[in-house]
């Protein structure tokens, strides 16, 4: 399965983790492979246009 595939599963799952539970971002960075927050947070924003923090804090 090529990377770009493998990347876009991992923020869709990072996404469903934000917007279904409580756990904090640097759990779901772990949950999800990334190798640091900040990383999680910097390829979210390039995928889906906003950070993490904000998807959250919008859909609550």
């Amino acid at each position: 399965m090529p990377y770009a595939t493998v990347q876009v599963r991992r923020l869709e799952h990072a996404r469903d983790l934000l917007l279904h539970t409580n756990l904090a971002h640097v759990d779901i960075g772990i949950a999800t492979g990334f190798c640091s927050n900040s990383y999680l947070s910097a390829s979210y924003k390039r995928h889906f246009g906003h950070r993490p923090s904000h998807e959250r804090m919008r859909n609550r």
